[in-house]
């Protein structure tokens, strides 16, 4: 939707080459171009900022991107419309959390959600209301991101859109896997995926399959789970289903860590943690982290194994990720504990 600030305009087709080459400084002249045709009025300067900007956002500069967003932004703050407003705060608040600023995004997404009621339009309501439940998670706030989420449930149920519920559904089913709920996350994942079964979403119906061998795996039906992973690797082509293909890799390295199959696993992991980083999904790369060093405790790589659980604790702390840097600190501790045990038993 236009309203989620993810969707590139119509008129950005001939800019097309710009995306593939990956230059920013052209992509900054092609919206100074365009500015100059559309006048200095706040709303022409708004339209190029955000269009230069998604350009930036669409070839990995974050920070170039976020410059021209806040200009935007501000200049929306200035402009009579309310709908301005929400759309920039709310790619404020994408790539802030993308960089991993998890509480400055906090504060553009409740910007962009309170301009959304003031226009009344609910598709757009529900889209923030998802945003700062994926957000309240990220963060390790479990009520309030399942309060966001069943929320934009009932809206989409409300208004009638079938692929948005199968979205909440999704992340609810997320959300139980956060609080180690296989049982729950299965469930969810299945009625978001007989919500999708004629949707057409091939992109959104990989991910829930990726979250329901993930539920799965958590309520110890490995063999269930490693058949989803290997399907979903099997049923789609991995330049259109990148982040699916990240977390079914994961979810097969998982499979092979539990067998003991430490090479295998680690390998595997390493694998997804690298897309995740490509993917810019930094807390999803964390997590990977941490199963490599899972992995490479079973290998009787302790040193490694600790090296690799810190690197992603303070990748944690730096997101403000609260719920993962304990458990990584957690984790980490008992290894330390058995270590010491180990060297006075010695």
């Amino acid at each position: 939707m236009l309203c989620q600030g993810n969707s590139f305009p119509l008129s950005l087709t001939q800019k097309r080459p710009l995306l593939k080459r990956g230059l920013f400084e052209e992509a900054r002249e092609a919206s100074e171009i365009f500015r100059q045709a559309s006048g200095s009025a706040p709303a022409a300067v708004i339209q190029s900022d955000t269009l230069a900007g998604k350009i930036l956002y669409a070839v990995g500069s974050l920070a170039g991107a976020r410059d021209l967003f806040l200009r935007a932004y501000q200049q929306a703050l200035k402009a009579p419309g309310i709908a301005e407003k929400a759309r920039t705060a709310n790619l404020l608040g994408n790539i802030e959390r993308d960089m991993g600023n998890y509480q400055n995004a906090r504060c553009y997404f409740q910007d962009a959600l309170e301009a959304w009621q003031k226009t009344g339009d609910a598709e757009c309501i529900a889209g923030a209301n998802n945003n700062l439940g994926n957000l309240e998670m990220s963060l390790g706030n479990f009520a309030a991101a399942g309060q966001y989420h069943s929320d934009t449930l009932k809206r989409w149920l409300e208004i009638g859109n079938v692929a948005g519920a199968a979205l909440s559904q999704a992340n609810l089913a997320i959300l139980a896997l956060e609080k180690e709920d296989g049982a729950e996350a299965i469930k969810f994942a299945g009625e978001a995926l007989k919500n999708l079964k004629n949707a057409g979403n091939e992109m959104l119906v990989s991910l829930v399959r990726v979250i329901e061998g993930e539920g799965l795996l958590a309520a110890g039906k490995v063999r269930q789970a490693e058949k989803i992973f290997t399907g979903v690797l099997s049923d789609y082509d991995q330049n259109r289903a990148k982040l699916a293909h990240a977390g079914a890799i994961r979810g097969l390295g998982r499979v092979r860590l539990h067998e003991g199959n430490t090479d295998e696993a680690l390998r595997l992991l390493e694998d997804a943690g690298s897309r995740y980083r490509t993917l810019k999904r930094n807390q999803e790369a964390a997590r990977t982290l941490m199963f490599k060093g899972e992995a490479l405790l079973q290998a009787a790589r302790c040193n490694e194994a600790l090296i690799a659980m810190r690197q992603a604790m303070q990748e944690f702390e730096q997101m403000k990720a609260g719920r993962d840097h304990e458990r990584a600190e957690a984790r980490i501790r008992s290894i330390e504990v058995d270590a010491d045990s180990e060297k006075e038993t010695g």
